[in-house]
């Protein structure tokens, strides 16, 4: 919730760990204008404990969360509500989990559907009584697999003609009255989609109000809840609700300060918007604040960003590019160069839960992470708040700052989730550094749609580098444009061990032709099917939603056999695969080309954030064009994919942002590929310490033809914009379209179904935060990575064992290898089958594995 907002109404969420949590807080701060305190099922409270806390409150929502609402553990405080004495009674609201809880607290049963219903839009049935009063027609986005059953055994139980028994309490369940049902289900028969108590201020709804594909009909559900709960508080106290019963005078110090502490931690903001102490003891003042940005412009026509790294010879040491190879609507216009320089770039690593974070430059230090309260993000965004810069082109996305990744892994253990470590798995990766980022101060900023190259430094008193960069840049322009066929004669003499000179620049390129000598080993068909089927057992039992499952596939590379390959190997992946979010890093000890087609986080420096998950795949073939895929990507089970992330999504946002603060631009418009479509959507919204405007009251839009206007949000500084952006980016770890919902339980069934095998670099991000307060993450898709010091590994057996992995190409020979890992997946839905479940992963397995491995067949130096 928005603490700088002061609401009479005051309103109390118990939280089951739900992915959508915060949706539905939005919906009731912005809706009921009232002030939402959120409480953890696991919280402790004796029963004097909770009814003092209780009585500062007007009501009281049980939310949505995994699991199964007769396992305690899954439900925990909620149980209480509901054996509240009389006198002691707060008026309740239980969604999915909490209206299953509700419902079995009074005599009902709980059974398993037929088909799940998740991400799934039903119409609901109701007579308009109760809180259904002048709703009209309702359409409902619903996520569960367990249904509440009141005990009806005549033919009205199966809906028809003899439906009217389904409204009318049961012998098993006499106090409670249904309110609605889903009489259009088929396979599941009638639902029940909401209830009330007879006597006690309790309602329920299995559907949720909150999602972005409910129809706005369900605010008029909450309006009318908000009014029963009103007249009933009236009804108890005869009148207002006095100014005393919102005071903290009965709860007592020790308990009040215990439940502010809960109500923090589940708010993400708070620590991204102040300062942490560690900049309030002087570390702030020196040299590094207020920084110039030296920039030079050069306009370039047929002559690229790799062509001029080539010749001047960055490709031949560590270096960083954010490649753009194909542009799509506001995506995939500029290409960043960062330039890395031994001894003068300073890098850090960090490894999943470890109390310090390391620094290399020309030597190395582990910093502490005790004063930024043990976060590696809150000391991210203190370094950058020191280093702020000014004065650079505002058609330059990046001036500067840190780019680099975070591995899965690492996002699993640091952000919300705060998941430990997993064991070791079979590869021993523990040396290998979770997060890497570079403080990149000299770099090269190409704009594909004006042709304009901006040469670029941070560094203090660089202009003589900025001027030198930009006449050899020049010169190299020039011969370009002179060479017949448009220089092609200049690559192909770099190609063949020829020699370009730029100054006093030169570069020799190595002419051998090597032997082809790799390794490949990939999942097994028959490992990863089953694996779909545990999932699908998950979600069956109410434990997730969706499950986005993954494998890895290995290519082993000869050392001796192939020289300098990894720069014209990624110049072979982005031409077979291009896209907008391409990545050449080699920095450390990792090495990642990935050709990603998925923003993760993106904000500007006017406070503007976007995210834009992917879900849903359709692999070109013959026959297959777009108005096929259209057709396909609108089944249930393509759009059900892509709702609950957009959900989930909006939840991370809110929990940020503030409630009213996240809007969805777009919903589930199809983006062609090179070898597959994909449903995309557009969530954005402000950084600008939450700022409302231009955003409707709960963050829903009216969409035509898919697509909605964005706000205009132009306020804040650039380092207020760039801390709620790092803010975000750590509350939003991992990417939702890698894991599933609900997030927190899906990772930890992943990592049992996926059998602790770290995922690495793949399934995390890769971006930059920039000194002129933007940043912009991608999800590490469709890639591959490496690393330096991971080259003598042990034979792969050709059983696929608990690994799920089989030889595809052997050699007894395994000395000096490089080893590269491609993970590809997909999300595990109810709707999912094994077979078609596989024929995804390879679509997308395939996208990266067959360029990869035929530049290996056909590379010559």
């Amino acid at each position: 919730m928005d603490r700088s907002r002061v609401a009479h109404n005051r309103i109390l969420f118990i939280d089951a760990d739900d992915s959508f949590t915060n949706n539905i807080i939005s919906l009731l701060e912005t809706r009921l204008d009232a002030s939402v305190f959120v409480w953890k099922i696991g919280l402790k409270l004796d029963h004097r404990e909770l009814t003092a806390a209780l009585s500062h409150f007007d009501a009281v929502v049980a939310g949505p969360g995994p699991g199964s609402p007769t396992n305690h553990a899954d439900t925990g405080l909620m149980n209480e509500l509901w054996k509240l004495d009389d006198e002691e009674l707060l008026p309740a609201l239980g969604i999915c989990l909490g209206f299953q809880n509700l419902a079995i607290s009074f005599g009902g049963r709980i059974e398993c559907l037929k088909e799940p219903k998740h991400g799934r839009v039903c119409r609901i049935t109701h007579h308009g009584e109760s809180i259904f009063e002048r709703v009209g027609q309702l359409h409902t986005t619903c996520y569960h697999s367990l249904h509440v059953e009141l005990g009806y055994s005549g033919p009205g139980r199966h809906g028809g003609p003899d439906a009217e028994e389904l409204w009318r309490c049961t012998q098993a369940c006499p106090d409670l009255q249904p309110l609605a049902w889903d009489l259009s289900d088929k396979i599941n028969g009638p639902v029940l989609m909401a209830l009330r108590h007879q006597e006690k201020p309790f309602w329920g709804l299995q559907y949720h109000p909150e999602s972005i594909c409910t129809n706005e009909k369900s605010f008029t559900v909450i309006d009318n809840w908000w009014a029963e709960v009103m007249r009933w508080n009236w009804r108890k106290h005869h009148s207002e609700i006095p100014a005393s019963l919102h005071s903290h005078e009965r709860m007592g110090p020790r308990l009040q300060r215990r439940l502010e502490s809960v109500e923090d931690s589940h708010f993400r903001r708070r620590a991204f918007t102040h300062p942490p102490r560690a900049q309030m003891n002087g570390h702030d003042i020196g040299p590094e604040y207020n920084r110039k940005v030296l920039t030079k412009v050069i306009s370039i026509e047929n002559m690229t960003p790799f062509e001029i790294c080539t010749s001047l010879g960055f490709d031949k040491s560590e270096l960083i590019i954010l490649d753009s190879a194909v542009t799509r609507e506001e995506t995939g216009r500029y290409v960043i160069v960062g330039l890395i320089e031994q001894d003068q770039t300073t890098r850090f690593e960090y490894s999943p839960g470890s109390p310090a974070i390391r620094r290399y430059k020309a030597d190395r230090l582990d910093i502490p992470l005790a004063e930024f309260q043990g976060d590696v993000y809150l000391y991210l965004a203190d370094y950058m708040g020191k280093r702020r810069a000014s004065g650079g082109s505002i058609d330059s996305p990046f001036w500067g700052g840190l780019v680099g990744y975070i591995s899965y892994e690492t996002c699993l253990s640091s952000g919300l989730l705060s998941l430990s470590p997993s064991r070791e798995s079979s590869h021993d990766r523990s040396s290998q550094p979770g997060m890497t980022f570079a403080f990149v101060e000299r770099s090269l900023v190409y704009d594909n749609e004006t042709g304009h190259l901006y040469v670029q430094s941070v560094r203090r008193d660089d202009d003589g580098w900025v001027q030198a960069i930009k006449d050899k840049i020049e010169y190299l322009h020039e011969v370009h444009s002179n060479t017949p066929c448009n220089g092609h004669a200049v690559r192909n003499g770099l190609r063949s061990g020829g020699v370009i000179r730029s100054g006093s620049e030169s570069i020799t390129v190595n002419g051998s032709h090597p032997a082809c000598d790799f390794k490949l080993s990939t999942p097994n068909a028959k490992a990863y099917q089953n694996r779909v089927r545990q999932c699908q057992k998950f979600i069956r039992a109410g434990d997730s939603y969706e499950l986005c499952l993954t494998s890895q596939s290995e290519v082993k590379v000869s050392t001796s056999r192939y020289k300098d390959y990894t720069w014209p190997l990624y110049m072979t992946l982005r031409r077979r695969n291009p896209a907008p979010f391409g990545v050449y890093f080699r920095v450390g000890k990792a090495t990642l080309l990935s050709c990603s087609p998925e923003r993760f986080l993106s904000w500007d420096r006017k406070g503007h954030c976007q995210m834009r998950p992917i879900k849903g795949t359709v692999k070109k073939g013959p026959g297959v064009n777009r108005p096929v895929a259209e057709e396909i990507l609108r089944q249930p089970k393509e759009q059900a994919e892509n709702l609950m992330i957009v959900d989930l999504i909006r939840h991370d946002m809110h929990g940020v942002l503030g409630s009213g603060a996240v809007r969805v631009q777009s919903l589930m418009k199809v983006e062609e590929y090179e070898t597959v479509f994909q449903l995309v959507s557009v969530i954005e919204g402000p950084c600008d310490n939450g700022s409302k405007a231009g955003y409707e009251a709960d963050g829903r839009v009216e969409h035509q033809n898919g697509v909605c206007a964005p706000a205009d949000t132009d306020t804040g500084t650039d380092t207020d914009n760039l801390r709620r952006g790092i803010g975000l980016l750590a509350a939003s770890l991992p990417p939702g379209s890698m894991t599933g919902a609900p997030k927190k339980r899906s990772c930890e069934l992943l990592r049992e179904i996926e059998e602790h095998q770290p995922r690495g670099i793949y399934s995390g991000v890769v971006g930059y935060m920039c000194v002129g307060g933007g940043g912009d993450f991608s999800v590490v898709i469709r890639s591959a990575f490496k690393w330096e010091n991971e080259r003598h590994q042990s034979e792969m057996n050709g059983d696929s064992g608990t690994n799920g992995v089989e030889d595809r190409h052997d050699d007894d020979d395994d000395d000096g290898f490089d080893v590269w890992r491609i993970g590809a997946g997909g999300a595990v839905t109810a709707l999912s089958t094994p077979e078609g479940e596989w024929e995804e992963m390879q679509t997308k397995l395939n996208s990266t594995l067959d360029p990869f491995t035929a530049f290996l067949r056909d590379w010559q130096c």
